[in-house]
């Protein structure tokens, strides 16, 4: 038997079979180019404008995708791995600087009081903190195609401890702690961050190319933020930049979600020649 038994055709009906979630898909890629062809700084102030806007839809767009096309007829719920993939994206917006800045300005004020030095780093740590543990609700949800080995315990385990570190910051942050000063907090919050990639990239390009491609996709955009922070200003390379990893960390999960997508058709494919 091979891969092209039980593998159907890559085709867009195959990962988008219904209308809603092909609306959805093409208002993501029409939310892409406006995103990309404007300028959006992460704690800007200019407003609401076409990009900051078009930078607001991205993932929920792509999360009415995943939910719209892995839709069972007859059937109301979702499998777990796109349920524990949908919390990801959702982590991942809160998650977002732009969100923070733009529709969560007045909770991090409220969070973070008059504390201005201490509510940045705070802030910072924190925002890490949730795309840590959105990253970790991915590996979970590719973990259930590990099968029990090693590599699936290794998973396990460390979604705990980035889990349980993640969590730690988050709370330092909400009640003002200092964690043995503020640099031990952004480290653990970094650390937990650069372990959740690195599982995610094993789990996902084990089950899934396309899923593997989008978890590199991951590390590109934590290689474009370092580089923004480093390149500063100058001569609009940070615009650039700050362009391009929005881009590139969207076009990473929605590989990771058409990944997942194609591995529940695969199996779905599969078991019904079985029975």
């Amino acid at each position: 038997m091979t891969s092209h038994d039980v593998v159907p055709p890559t085709r867009l009906r195959t990962f988008l079979p219904g209308l809603v979630s092909r609306i959805a898909f093409g208002a993501l890629l029409v939310a892409l180019v406006v995103r990309l062809t404007g300028d959006v700084e992460p704690w800007g102030e200019d407003g609401l404008t076409p990009a900051v806007v078009a930078h607001l839809l991205l993932l929920p767009l792509l999360a009415l995708t995943l939910w719209a096309a892995s839709g069972t007829p007859g059937t109301s719920g979702r499998p777990r791995p796109v349920v524990l993939t949908l919390v990801a994206l959702a982590l991942g917006y809160l998650g977002d600087p732009v969100v923070a800045g733009t529709l969560l300005s007045g909770v991090w004020e409220a969070l973070m009081g008059s504390m201005e030095l201490e509510g940045i780093v705070y802030q910072a740590m924190m925002l890490v903190a949730v795309l840590a543990l959105a990253l970790v609700a991915q590996t979970l949800a590719f973990r259930g195609w590990l099968g029990a080995g090693r590599l699936y315990r290794l998973a396990g385990a460390a979604c705990w401890v980035v889990g349980v570190a993640a969590v730690a910051v988050v709370v330092s942050g909400l009640l003002h702690l200092d964690l043995a000063e503020y640099v031990v907090g952004a480290v653990t919050a970094g650390a937990a961050w650069c372990v959740a990639v690195a599982f995610l990239e094993v789990a996902a390009w084990r089950v899934d190319r396309l899923a593997g491609t989008g978890a590199l996709l991951h590390v590109a955009t934590a290689v474009l933020a370092a580089a923004g922070l480093l390149v500063g200003d100058s001569e609009g390379v940070y615009l650039a930049v700050l362009r391009l990893s929005a881009v590139v960390y969207v076009a990473g999960q929605a590989l990771l979600a058409a990944g997942l997508l194609r591995t529940l058709r695969r199996d779905s494919n599969r078991f019904e020649r079985l029975a």
